[in-house]
């Protein structure tokens, strides 16, 4: 039986020698430099530096603030004394101005009193001015230039302001509230 196992040793060896050789693989060139890219990549990531946090640095705290004390309980200005308004034109006033409208073109100007009150109005250009006191509504010619007036409620309220008066096709509007004298212009 040895004998038999011998030879069947000995033509294992044989026949296995007489077989083909084993097949080497072919190197895949596109594998091969994808590999190696990735290689490459991850070992540049790796030797990158890291960021660094930064430590936190401390806030001072803000300084105190003053504390004002209490005062005693305020009280309210003494009143100020009414002064009656004058809508009087001075002398001077007298002398450079005229109630007759300058000659040229002349326009309209539309004053409503919205004010519930009384309003006595001066209107008032470089050479001519126009004084009345106003009802409910009113309509006065005036020349066309930058016209100002202003007046007192009958509350004693001031009211001004300026209507710029250009041609003499439309009419100017003023209304008169009783804190303010709004210019509407068409």
């Amino acid at each position: 039986m040895r004998r038999w196992f011998l030879l069947a040793a000995v033509a294992a060896v044989v026949i296995s020698g007489c077989a083909s050789p084993a097949a080497t693989p072919t190197p895949d060139a596109a594998a091969t430099a994808a590999a190696l890219a990735v290689t490459y990549v991850a070992e540049t990531a790796a030797a990158a530096p890291s960021a660094t946090p930064i430590p936190p640095t401390e806030t001072p705290p803000p300084p105190p603030t003053a504390t004002i004390p209490p005062t005693a309980t305020a009280t309210a200005p003494p009143p100020t004394p009414t002064i009656a308004p004058s809508m009087t034109p001075t002398a001077d006033f007298l002398a450079t101005h005229s109630r007759t409208l300058p000659p040229g073109k002349i326009s309209r100007i539309r004053v409503i009193n919205h004010s519930g009150q009384g309003v006595h109005l001066l209107f008032y250009t470089d050479n001519w001015f126009n004084e009345f006191t106003l009802g409910d509504e009113t309509t006065i010619e005036v020349p066309v230039a930058t016209v100002y007036f202003y007046g007192y409620l009958d509350s004693g309220k001031y009211i001004s302001n300026v209507a710029y008066v250009t041609d003499d096709i439309h009419t100017w509007v003023v209304h008169i509230y009783p804190d303010s004298a709004i210019v509407e212009t068409p």
